[in-house]
């Protein structure tokens, strides 16, 4: 490595300053005398241990320069060799020599001290080079830089302002926001008030329903014990004539508490309707009677009536099925309520009978809401769930779809949502089929706004409703079942997948999954084996029965898919029926449509000699089983009159010769007409109530005169129970005679 021409201290041994402005002659110079008085033998030992304090200041000054310019040098040697081309052209001698070819990198490659980088550009040249070229550029870069400073400083200011108003903004939003939090907090707080006040009302209006029916049952049970008091014999003659005189006199004694009893609660009867309601046994039974709010006998409904206004009817505890809605009502209406008001302050049974219900009453079935379609509540006492159903925020749904609830005789528009506890339905009151619908239809629908949680799923089935595999029924705890028609069958995978994998229940001894509820009917009874444990006699006919219904799709939700059971008898003529004669059964082995030999024939030759192209060939007509014969069947029973009084166009009963009137007249249309192949319902065997008018609907009378009312049964048939005692005992001697 080349050595430094720079002077050298005598006491420090480090390169000496000589001159801040000298050239290199200066330089030469000091280094001459330094070596001479370094080789001069003269010198006294003492001066070069102490050198003068003029030699001194330079050390110190190199010093100071080491300490402030060494961490600036390395970036000003990279600059110089990073620009070598352009300062090349820039710093030129007074002569016109490159200064930084002709020495000035070679010494700046070579050296690594602050000093030397100093003293090279203090030299002469590079002084009046930096001057020339240099100096106008610095002033230049001056005033840019007070430009830069000044224009950041405006916009420092600018930036600032705007941050200020910015934040302004968000105070002012955020205030906003809070105060119409506050606000919906206040409505939301006021509408829960406002609904619980409702709800109140509804329950203590319904209490108070539920006590008049009570005291009205309870007042007729008593009125009939006394009246049979009243007409009991006198007391028997072998009794001593003391005890006879005794008896005697009490008897005076009652008979006149009962006439004071009798003459006090004299009133107009109070007549009871009831309905069919949707609880089911354990063989899936529908058995059960509930009294019905809406009930009527149909008056206006009869085929001979004219429209003129019908005398007015008994009292009743039927409530207007007209006055329902879907949403509360008003605040306006609500404020105008008056609670009780059709009744006593003394609440006697005389007041048992509702009030009309007007615009702006109220009642516990009376909901009302300008611009809605009216009807959309359901009614029925186990679902007082009104109003719209509120989301639970720390429960948000998993799925959300639209939907159809399947329901008797109607389908309503709504939403289903599922989340990780329940799932739940919500009707859609703006929507336009919602809207067409029948409001006394309506009356009788349950679940229009429900939730279920899931543990009160027992099983889903999947289903089919208009021929396509998009619907889904799900059962219940509560011993009924709620059916949903969805969009497509994407949609009922993602709601099955959804809900609990229960696959189709306990009862069939098949495995609990999500695939077991899609499965298809034939695999569902193949994996239960029911026709296996039916042979083994584990099951009986009916579940057996009732078991291909449910697992073939069919369903009480969808009256076009009712289940189905066959005619078991043929002789229903006879005054006594021998349930081991042979002959008195019908042949399973055939349809209904096959059994007569002659129309079996009509029917072949038909289907043979069909020639038109634009409908393929048949045998029968109609079906084994529509909504229309289900009804037909039912028609003495709600809610299947009223759905039967929606389906007929002007809401009167058909025709008495078409009616189901009598079980052999339409046995024998199910043989020979070539219209009728229906088969049965499961009803018939075990629903007496079916085949009495106990509503005392008028439906006219025959041709020959005769008023149709109870059903006419077979002669040997005394009834009603008998018949279904009978019919179900045919099934054990069918088994008993495999």
């Amino acid at each position: 490595m080349p050595k430094s021409t720079l002077p050298v201290s005598l006491a420090t041994g480090k390169p000496t300053v000589c001159s801040v402005i000298g050239g290199g002659s200066d330089l030469q110079l000091a280094a001459s005398e330094a070596s001479e008085i370094a080789a001069s033998p003269t010198t006294p030992p003492h001066l070069l241990a102490s050198p003068p304090t003029a030699t001194t200041t330079p050390a110190d000054l190199t010093d100071l320069l080491e300490r402030a310019l060494g961490s600036s040098v390395p970036l000003l040697k990279e600059i110089f060799f990073d620009f070598e081309t352009f300062l090349a052209k820039t710093l030129v001698g007074s002569h016109g020599q490159d200064l930084l070819l002709t020495g000035g990198l070679s010494a700046l490659r070579n050296s690594s001290l602050a000093v030397e980088i100093v003293m090279l550009l203090c030299s002469q040249e590079w002084q009046n080079s930096l001057q020339k070229h240099a100096g106008l550029a610095f002033i230049e870069l001056v005033n840019e830089c007070r430009l830069l400073a000044k224009a950041s400083r405006e916009h420092f200011i600018s930036v600032a302002h705007e941050a200020d108003f910015i934040l302004a903004r968000l105070r002012s939003l955020e205030l906003r926001r809070q105060t119409a939090f506050r606000a919906m907090a206040l409505r939301r707080q006021q509408s829960r008030v406002t609904e619980l006040d409702i709800h109140q009302t509804r329950r203590l209006e319904a209490g108070v329903v539920r006590d008049g029916l009570v005291a009205a049952h309870c007042l007729a049970l008593t009125q009939h014990l006394l009246q049979c008091l009243q007409q009991a014999p006198l007391p028997p003659p072998w009794l001593p004539s003391a005890n006879r005189s005794d008896i005697t006199a009490a008897s005076s004694v009652i008979l006149r508490q009962i006439r004071l009893f009798l003459e006090r609660t004299k009133r107009s009867p109070i007549r009871i309707f009831y309905r069919l309601d949707t609880w089911e046994d354990d063989s899936r039974r529908r058995r059960r009677l509930v009294i019905n709010p809406f009930g009527s006998n149909h008056s206006e409904a009869a085929l001979h009536s004219s429209p003129a206004p019908a005398p007015a009817p008994p009292p009743t505890l039927a409530i207007d099925s007209t006055a329902l809605n879907l949403l509360p009502q008003s605040k306006q209406q609500q404020e105008e309520t008056s609670l009780g008001e059709g009744y006593t302050k003394r609440g006697s049974v005389d007041s048992l009978q509702l009030p009309p219900t007007p615009s702006t009453a109220y009642s516990p079935f009376t909901l009302t809401e300008p611009g809605l379609a009216p009807g959309l509540v359901s009614t029925h006492q186990d679902t007082f769930t009104f109003g719209q159903l509120e989301p639970s925020a720390s429960d948000p749904a998993v799925v959300s779809t639209p939907c159809q609830l399947i329901a008797a005789g109607v389908a309503v528009y709504g939403i289903l949502s599922i989340t990780s506890t329940y799932f739940a339905f919500e009707t859609d009151p703006g929507h336009e089929m919602n809207q067409k619908i029948d409001p006394q239809v309506l009356a009788y629908t349950k679940n229009l706004y429900s939730k279920w949680m899931f543990n009160e799923i027992r099983a889903v089935f999947t289903r089919r409703h208009l021929l396509r595999h998009v619907a889904l029924e799900v059962f219940l705890t509560t011993r009924s079942s709620v059916m949903f028609a969805l969009p497509d069958e994407s949609i009922v995978r993602r709601v099955v997948y959804a809900l609990p994998p229960v696959g189709i229940g306990v009862r069939y001894g098949v495995t609990q999954s999500h695939r077991t509820s899609l499965a298809s009917g034939r695999q569902h009874l193949s994996l239960s084996q029911a026709t296996q444990r039916w042979q083994r006699r584990e099951m009986s006919n009916f579940d057996y029965l009732m078991c291909l219904n449910t697992l073939a799709g069919r369903s009480f939700n969808d009256l076009n898919q009712y289940p189905i059971f066959p005619w078991v008898l043929a002789n229903y003529t006879d005054s006594h029926l021998d349930l081991n004669e042979p002959a008195n059964y019908r042949d399973l082995s055939k349809p209904v449509g096959a059994l007569d030999p002659a129309r079996k024939a009509f029917f072949d030759e038909r289907y043979a000699d069909w020639d038109d192209p634009t409908q393929p060939a048949f045998h029968y007509g109609t079906h084994y089983s529509t909504a229309a014969f289900v009804l037909n069947y039912l028609i003495r029973l709600e809610p299947f009159t009223t759905l039967f009084l929606n389906m007929q166009q002007g809401g009167k009963f058909d025709h008495p010769n078409r009616m189901f009137y009598s079980v052999k007249a339409t046995w024998a249309g199910c043989l020979q007409s070539s219209t009728n192949v229906k088969e049965l319902i499961p009803e018939f065997f075990y629903l007496p109530e079916m085949f009495e008018n106990t509503n005392d609907y008028d439906f006219g009378a025959l041709e020959d005169g005769t008023k149709l009312g109870d059903v006419i049964l077979p002669p040997w048939a005394a009834s009603p129970e008998e018949f279904v005692r009978i019919h179900r005992q045919v099934p054990l001697f069918l088994s008993h005679q495999r």
